[in-house]
């Protein structure tokens, strides 16, 4: 499932890799009785295929420069997905990245008001178009790396909790011959 994906475009290459999906519980007790789960696909996006965003890694050319780019996405389930001020659809929520979503060849990161920032949004949705039309299923992916992930991590908690039960056991009989000792001395 660690697939990468590579997309070719004008000026260079972007490539997707999905990643597991993102669970949200609304509602509920404390305990989350009663609450709705709900689910969303995950992507990682870069310009290289080592999910990095500097421009020797892998590029992208807008108007002659170079820009790398590297974020995660979750994709919005079709009643979320919005108009933003330009009017372009908004079906995809960021993850800020450490080093900011886009960077120049300068390594700078590239301010959301710049023109580039806007044309990499535009190749970033046209790539993610694609990716989606060549993965229809990719949401049912995403959500299986995160069952797989929650079992793995529920069957590693309780090996851990059998192993302290077993400890915990031990010390229990320890102290059961103790008793059994004292109480044979008083006998």
């Amino acid at each position: 499932m660690d697939q990468i994906f590579e997309y070719e475009i004008a000026d260079g290459k972007l490539f997707v890799q999905i990643l597991a999906a993102d669970r949200e519980l609304h509602g509920g007790d404390y305990y989350g009785n009663g609450a709705t789960e709900e689910i969303k696909g995950r992507v990682h996006v870069s310009t290289s295929a080592e999910f990095k965003s500097e421009t020797g890694l892998g590029f992208v050319k807008v108007r002659g420069r170079k820009y790398g780019m590297e974020l995660t996405l979750t994709r919005r389930p079709q009643a979320q997905v919005r108009e933003d001020y330009r009017g372009r659809l908004i079906s995809w929520d960021k993850d800020r990245s450490y080093t900011g979503d886009y960077r120049s060849d300068r390594g700078r990161q590239v301010e959301y008001s710049a023109k580039a920032h806007n044309a990499l949004d535009v190749i970033r949705d046209e790539v993610l178009a694609k990716f989606e039309a060549d993965r229809p299923d990719w949401v049912k992916e995403s959500t299986l790396l995160l069952f797989k992930r929650e079992r793995d991590n529920r069957e590693y908690k309780a090996r851990q909790l059998q192993a302290e039960a077993l400890e915990e056991q031990r010390k229990a009989e320890s102290w059961g011959e103790r008793v059994l000792a004292l109480a044979a001395e008083l006998a």
